[in-house]
């Protein structure tokens, strides 16, 4: 449901202004229109990811919610029970519980921590789905047929479009060439590594090495038949031809799984999120692809707002010594001092379910508390992206019972 008052016809201007069509009258001349795009173009770098989410997010509602039953040991198998629904919706909002491995329901029900929690399980397992193939830091559909039997194509689809909206992880580890290929984007240049098939990577490489037209052409002559399947139609007349060749055939990677990316692409037409993605083509690249995201002690020292006591007051005063020990322990966890310790994915996963920082952010803003009550562990509360920190007179003990607390946490840390 759209929110009310003022702040709604912000965003709702917010939501035409990034993804409204450009309107074309009787009078609109071309060169007008050109002009209009490019100028479209020119405020592309000013739009974020959070800015396209945080509009996409305008169609949940929140008066309506779907459940997911989730058991750790089996995530994929909770997930398809909840998607399948014949009452799911995708604009609803998402509430995940939890179960242990033998049935037993865990205390921790609600729509935050669990949610981001169980989003970001579902993106890593989704990766690992037979659907997918090649590096792992660069998959790309491939043909499997249980998962064309389940439609598990389109679930895949819908399952990232859900995550980005609801404010789970990215998948970032599709194939670029995979994902320049449902934008539109001609500029696909695949490498040998992109194919996952031993047998046709063999082939490839001995193409690519061959030292003769004669060699080549007797390669070709071998393997008359793969290449006929792959549909390359490059006439080879002289050695360097063979480039053509290969590049012609890395186009097998996405034309033999046509059935697949089309199902795909039906699935991220979830929620509005195709379309966002074809008007904003870089923004989601940057998204979708694996790329070096590091969570760094400075990230986690911006992202939590620290709220203290009264000024003057005595529990401030304790409060000034153990966000300092805060601060050191996030800054020893980045550079690996304590090897058998938490990382800062730990950390951020006890604190708030995603071991990563999703593309919308966090909502609400990740605090820091603290616990005058003389717990010696810290707790968390996932729902609020709170982390309780433990008071303790040095630091030695102060790192010792955050890696007790947050390594022994079951899942995810809860109050």
């Amino acid at each position: 449901m759209r929110p009310q008052g003022s702040s709604s016809n912000i965003c709702y201007r917010n939501y035409t202004e990034v993804f409204a069509p450009i309107p074309l009258s009787d009078d609109s001349s071309v060169e007008d229109t050109e002009e209009t795009v490019i100028g479209d173009r020119a405020q592309e770098s000013h739009i974020t990811i959070s800015n396209i989410i945080e509009d996409l997010f305008l169609q949940v509602n929140n008066a309506a919610c779907s459940r997911f039953i989730i058991n750790r040991a089996d995530v994929w198998d909770g997930a398809m029970r909840g998607f399948r629904r014949s009452n799911y919706e995708p604009q609803n909002s998402i509430m995940v519980k939890f179960t242990d491995d033998i049935g037993v329901t865990e205390e921790g029900i609600d729509t935050g921590g669990p949610k981001r929690e169980f989003l970001g399980l579902l993106m890593d397992h989704l990766h690992k789905r037979p659907i997918f193939e090649g590096p792992e830091t660069q998959r790309f559909l491939k043909y499997d047929a249980t998962g064309e039997k389940n439609d598990e194509y389109f679930m895949a689809g819908r399952i990232i479009a859900v995550s980005l909206v609801h404010g789970g992880p990215s998948p970032s580890f599709l194939s670029a060439n995979l994902m320049r290929h449902i934008l539109g984007i001609d500029d696909i240049h695949a490498t040998l590594e992109d194919t996952d098939d031993h047998e046709i990577k063999g082939i490839l490489f001995n193409v690519r090495n061959s030292k003769s037209l004669d060699e080549l052409l007797t390669i070709l002559e071998k393997q008359t038949l793969v290449f006929h399947l792959a549909g390359c139609k490059t006439v080879i007349k002289e050695l360097d031809d063979k480039e053509k060749l290969v590049e012609d055939f890395k186009w097998y990677i996405i034309k033999r799984n046509a059935f697949g990316i089309e199902r795909f692409m039906e699935g991220l037409k979830t929620l509005n999120v195709l379309e966002a993605m074809k008007q904003h083509p870089e923004v989601f690249l940057n998204q979708f692809c694996f790329t070096q995201k590091r969570v760094t002690a400075q990230a986690l020292e911006d992202i939590f707002a620290v709220q203290f006591s009264d000024k003057g007051s005595n529990k401030r005063a304790v409060e000034s010594r153990i966000i300092g020990y805060w601060i050191d322990y996030t800054i020893d966890a980045e550079g690996n001092l304590s090897p058998e310790g938490p990382s800062l994915r730990d950390i951020l996963q006890f604190a708030t379910g995603l071991s990563s920082i999703p593309p919308s952010g966090f909502h609400p803003r990740p605090s820091v508390q603290f616990l005058h009550n003389g717990s010696p562990y810290p707790i968390a509360n996932t729902c609020g992206n709170i982390i309780h920190l433990p008071i303790t007179t040095d630091y030695y003990t102060f790192q010792k019972n955050m890696d007790f607390g947050i390594l022994n946490s079951p899942g995810f840390g809860r109050v």
